[in-house]
C-alpha cells in the first residue's frame, strides 16, 4: 500500500476516534455552541449498553450500613495495582475487572465493583457478565470520589484522593462512545481544536468568576444528566485552570463532575499518537546521523 494512502487511512482513523456520541440527539441533530442552545439527552452508541441506569448501583450510605452488618459484602477495586496501593477503601480487594469472573469463591458474596467514579460502562457490562455467571454484583455509585465526599474512610496517601475527579484523555476517548458524558468546554474562547474534537460539547466560558461560572455550568448540565452513570466532564485547552472552578462547583452542589487531565490538547496528542501507529514503519522511525565534527570528536576521544 502506498505511503500516501496509508497516511490518509491513519487520519481517517483519528477522525473516527474523535467523533463524539455524547450529547448528540438520536436523530442526529446538531449540538449547541453555548449553554443556551438546545440539546437532546445523552444517548448510547448502537450495540452497547441500554439505558444509562441499567446497571445495579449501591449508594455510599447503603453500602456503609451493609458493611457494618457483616462480611457478606466484598468491595472489589478494579483500578490498577499502583492506584490501589496509593489509596483505597479499607478491606477492599484489588482484582482486575477481567479477572473477577475467574474468582469462583466470590460467588458466595455480594460484590460491589469500585473505580474512581467516572462513568465506566465497562463496569456495567461486567455486572451483566457476572450475573450470567452466577455472581451477585453491583457498582458503587459515584465510585471512590463519591465515597470520599460522603465521608467514607480511606487508607493510604489521602492526598491522592484529589485525583479521583481527574480523567485522562485515553480514558475519556475510550468511554465517550457510550454516551456517558456531558462535556462542557469552559475556555474563555472556544478553539478550533475543541470544535473539531468535541463538536457536541457545551460552551460555558470561565472568565475569572468561579461562583458565577459554576452556576452557569450547573444550569447547563443538570437537565442533561440522565441516571447515575452519566456525569459532567469539564474541559479547557490545557487543563491548567480548573482549581477555582472545581471548588465552586462543589459548593454549588453539582455532583458527578470530572475534569479532563491535560485538556483538549491532551486529546489531540493522544489521537495523533494513535494515528501514527497506522503509518508505515519507516515514517515512525527517526534516524539521527551525527555530523562529521561530532563523529570525529567521538572517535578521537575513544
Amino acid at each position: 500500500m502506498k505511503a500516501s494512502i496509508r497516511e490518509a487511512l491513519a487520519w481517517c482513523c483519528l477522525l473516527l476516534l474523535a467523533l463524539p456520541i455524547g450529547t448528540q440527539g438520536a436523530a442526529g441533530g446538531s449540538a449547541p455552541e453555548d449553554a443556551a442552545g438546545r440539546s437532546s439527552q445523552p444517548v448510547v452508541a448502537p450495540g452497547r449498553m441500554g439505558a444509562p441506569d441499567a446497571a445495579p448501583l449501591v449508594d455510599v450510605g447503603s453500602l456503609r450500613l451493609r458493611l457494618k452488618k457483616g462480611p457478606s459484602v466484598v468491595l472489589v477495586d478494579v483500578r490498577s495495582p499502583e492506584a490501589f496501593d496509593r489509596v483505597r477503601i479499607p478491606g477492599s480487594l484489588n482484582i482486575p475487572l477481567h479477572c473477577v469472573r475467574t474468582k469462583s469463591f466470590l460467588k458466595a458474596a455480594s460484590l460491589v465493583l469500585v473505580n474512581e467514579g467516572f462513568p465506566a460502562r465497562s463496569l456495567a457490562e461486567a455486572c451483566a457478565g457476572l450475573k450470567s455467571d452466577g455472581f451477585t454484583a453491583a457498582i458503587l455509585s459515584g465510585g471512590l470520589g463519591g465515597w470520599h465526599q460522603a465521608g467514607g474512610p480511606l487508607e493510604g496517601d489521602l492526598a491522592a484522593a484529589g485525583e479521583f475527579s481527574r480523567v485522562s484523555a485515553q480514558t475519556f476517548l475510550g468511554e465517550k462512545c457510550f454516551g456517558s458524558w456531558v462535556v462542557v468546554d469552559v475556555a474563555p474562547l472556544r478553539s478550533d481544536a475543541s470544535r473539531t474534537l468535541l463538536p457536541h460539547a457545551l460552551h460555558v466560558p470561565f472568565k475569572g468568576n468561579p461562583a458565577a461560572a459554576a452556576d452557569r455550568v450547573k444550569a447547563a448540565v443538570a437537565p442533561r444528566i440522565q441516571g447515575p452513570l452519566t456525569a459532567a466532564l469539564i474541559v479547557d485547552e490545557s487543563g491548567l485552570h480548573y482549581d477555582g472552578l472545581e471548588k465552586a462547583l462543589r459548593l454549588a452542589g453539582l455532583e458527578r463532575v470530572f475534569f479532563l487531565t491535560g485538556g483538549i490538547e491532551a486529546c489531540r496528542r493522544y489521537l495523533e499518537d494513535l494515528a501514527r501507529l497506522w503509518l508505515p514503519r519507516e515514517s515512525r522511525i527517526k534516524t539521527v546521523t551525527p555530523c562529521p565534527t561530532c563523529g570525529e570528536s567521538d572517535r578521537g576521544g575513544s
